[in-house]
């Protein structure tokens, strides 16, 4: 009774909205990664308490920062899942310094070299 009111309750707001979506029905997840994710939460949280309560960790940041890579590793399987990959246009990512480095220097040896340096 409470699926097909939910159910019927997706339609209207889709009608509303003009939009048509593919899930209309209720999937339930799976437990075992909200599970991995509780105790991901807990050992965030038993952290930060160390780090903040009870002065045992130094500095809890990279501790935390690594973790979430090595879950968003784990869990998804790739780096690209968080934006590490190698984009299309990597050349002018690394170009763009070095010629920015090699303005710089030029510009600050002209004026060395003609006394505007002072």
């Amino acid at each position: 009774m409470r699926q097909t009111a939910l159910d019927e309750s997706a339609v209207l707001i889709e009608r509303q909205l003009g939009v048509k979506s593919n899930h209309t029905e209720f999937q339930p997840c799976d437990s075992v990664p909200r599970v991995i994710s509780a105790c991901e939460f807990l050992l965030g949280t038993a952290i930060v308490i160390r780090h903040n309560v009870f002065h045992v960790l130094p500095n809890e940041v990279p501790i935390l920062f690594v973790l979430g890579l090595l879950s968003v590793r784990i869990r998804d399987g790739r780096w690209s899942a968080i934006g590490f990959k190698c984009p299309h246009f990597w050349w002018r990512i690394v170009w763009a310094p070095v010629l920015a480095h090699g303005l710089i220097d030029t510009f600050g040896l002209a004026l060395v070299f003609f006394g505007l340096d002072k």
